[in-house]
């Protein structure tokens, strides 16, 4: 299948025109004052020279003092922030400053609302008194082109908003970010839903069409997409808090990926702005290896740079030197600057890697996931506590733990808190109650009972409920067979055609939704997919929405095209795993997730 059939590449023109139009409205110079969040958004969507040749003379981060100059009084404030009450309560207070000062500008404050305008946004400006000096617009950037095949949000907090907060109101941007694909690709014939989130954006989504003024019409073969998978990330709530072992994973465990930029750019590498994305074709190749296959792969390039540097000395006339400084030295120069990033990036990943504490805490983290020696994982989470260890380290095993174990028992759980509040403060009994009411940190139910003889593995007594039965960490590994057992050396190879799906954790673990969304493609009827799908949170349902098309043209290219759309975040170690996952079955995926997921950066929204 020709990859370059369908992508992203022209996605962000929506949101770039808009921003345009936004400037153009008057004729004046603009001020324009971004949230740092969103900052690398707007960078992807236009360029800062473009925002220049539009009237834009300085560019500022919103901040609590902003030093205006009052004697420029002739010009536009333009503020770009998201529907956040804290955000606003900011932006009320530099127009009150700028109102005692007696500073009266040309145009009211303009201020656009991404992704959309909420109703507090309204009621805010007028508690304050200030409604009549702005002007309120909204930037529907819902989906921001992160790659050639991947599209974002970026809006981590619909994972805490939704899942702990049972707060919807993202699920109106997710559906409009749905129908504008559709716009884009056509009406998608084949429609996977698992979970209640995936419902609700599914039903709004036909809801707003119906009600559009130019509403997406389902045509016979006239799509480029043949199937959507709408997945809640509730589905699997394990796999974001393992440590991910590919290299894009570990860039964005280092040193955060934002938009895809590097937001944490490490002192050894030169260039301040880094992004990363297909364009670049070492990082392309490499983005979903397993980080201790990255050196060698870059040896290749190096040699392809010592091939081209002894070129030169081959040069026998005027023209072979001009050809080889217009193509051969220009190519030489580019590759030998990615060449060089690469591997400055991964000396500072390898470094960190090869500690000797972090190769014990991944035999440990592995153990958990595989339910061997739980004694000897709690005993080594005690331990890390009472060192005060990294608490987001120690949380991450505390959660996997407590996930694949349906919980701890009474005291273990109550002992646990007690050492984590003691050493590392009790600003985190909220931090651990939020935990708690997620699901992440669980106290046992007192029916099960753990077989310490028997590899740890839970025994559920006759009275236990089919429910407790069918939803246990056991039974889905059972089911979905996500503990590999041995593997071959070519398995573990992540340039191997046959690659399993758990080499990214060292063929311990393959990813519950990965293995689950490969289940769900799968042709073959004797997969018992419906059975396996009742074992996970939430409902499955699978809806035909263009039948004719799929009955009478089954081997179109786009049948081969599936959009996955995570709502709730995944991670960047699942993007590289169901990608190789694609190939294996002759498909191409394509994107789409409300944001990427750390571990850190959750455990920081869960503190609130």
């Amino acid at each position: 299948m020709d990859n370059d059939q369908i992508n992203f590449n022209g996605y962000n023109k929506i949101s770039h025109d808009l921003i345009i139009r936004h400037l153009n409205e008057n004729e004046c110079p603009k001020n324009l004052v971004l949230l740092k969040d969103l900052a690398k958004i707007i960078d992807e969507t236009i360029k800062f020279t473009e925002l220049k040749n539009n009237g834009v003379e300085k560019v500022y981060y919103l901040e609590k003092d902003l030093a205006k100059n009052p004697d420029e009084k002739n010009l536009e404030w333009i503020y770009i922030i998201r529907p956040n009450v804290n955000d606003l309560k900011i932006v009320c207070n530099h127009i009150k400053e700028d109102l005692m000062k007696n500073i009266r500008y040309l145009y009211p404050y303009k201020i656009l609302f991404s992704p959309r305008k909420l109703f507090i946004c309204d009621l805010i400006f007028e508690q304050e008194g200030l409604y009549e000096y702005v002007s309120i617009g909204e930037l529907e950037n819902d989906l921001i082109r992160i790659d050639n095949d991947i599209l974002s949000m970026e809006n981590l907090n619909f994972f805490t908003d939704y899942f702990l907060h049972g707060d919807q109101t993202w699920l109106n941007s997710i559906a409009k970010s749905l129908l504008n694909i559709q716009y884009w690709f056509g009406s998608i014939p084949k429609i996977h839903l698992h979970g209640s989130c995936a419902k609700s954006v599914y039903e709004l989504m036909k809801r707003l069409n119906s009600i559009s003024d130019n509403p997406v019409v389902t045509k016979l073969n006239d799509y480029k997409i043949g199937q959507l998978i709408l997945i809640d990330r509730s589905v699997d709530f394990i796999t974001p808090f393992c440590s991910p072992l590919t290299y894009e994973g570990l860039l964005n465990e280092y040193f955060s990926l934002n938009a895809g930029y590097i937001d944490q750019v490490p002192e050894i590498v030169k260039n301040k702005r880094v992004k990363l994305s297909n364009d670049d074709k070492i990082f392309e190749n490499i983005r979903g290896m397993h980080i201790s296959e990255i050196f060698a792969h870059l040896k290749n390039f190096v040699n392809e740079l010592k091939n081209v540097h002894e070129k030169k000395n081959e040069l026998n006339s005027v023209s072979d030197m001009k050809n080889f400084v217009k193509s051969d030295l220009k190519n030489y120069n580019q590759l030998s600057d990615l060449v060089n990033l690469h591997l400055n990036l991964c000396d500072v990943i390898i470094n960190q890697k090869t500690h000797l504490e972090v190769s014990l805490y991944l035999s440990v983290e592995h153990n958990i996931l595989t339910n061997r020696e739980y004694r000897k994982s709690y005993e080594y989470i005690e331990e890390l506590i009472n060192r005060q260890f990294d608490f987001n380290q120690v949380l991450r095993l505390v959660i996997l733990l407590s996930k694949t174990n349906q919980g701890l028992s009474s005291n273990e759980h109550t002992q646990l808190t007690n050492q984590i509040l003691h050493n590392y403060g009790y600003d985190k009994i909220f931090l651990l109650r939020n935990l708690q009411k997620i699901g992440l940190f669980e106290i046992q139910d007192p029916f099960l009972k753990r077989d310490e003889s028997k590899a740890n593995i839970l025994k559920i007594p006759q009275q236990i409920t089919n429910r407790l039965k069918n939803t246990s960490y056991t039974s889905i590994s059972k089911r979905l067979d996500i503990i590999p057992g041995d593997l071959d050396h070519n398995q573990l190879k992540s340039t191997s055609r046959l690659v399993d799906p758990s080499y990214a954790f060292n063929g311990s673990y393959r990813p519950i939704i990965c293995n689950y969304i490969s289940k769900m493609l799968d042709d073959n009827p004797k997969s018992n997919f419906e059975e396996i799908s009742k074992i996970l949170p939430g409902d499955y349902e699978k809806i035909t929405e263009n039948s004719l098309s799929v009955r009478n043209v089954s081997n179109r290219p786009a049948d081969r095209i599936v959009l996955v759309y995570f709502l709730g975040g995944c991670t960047y170690a699942e993007i590289g795993i169901l990608k190789k996952i694609a190939s294996q079955k002759n498909l191409r995926f394509l994107f789409a997730t409300t944001s990427f997921l750390k571990t850190e950066q959750v455990i920081d929204l869960m503190k609130n």
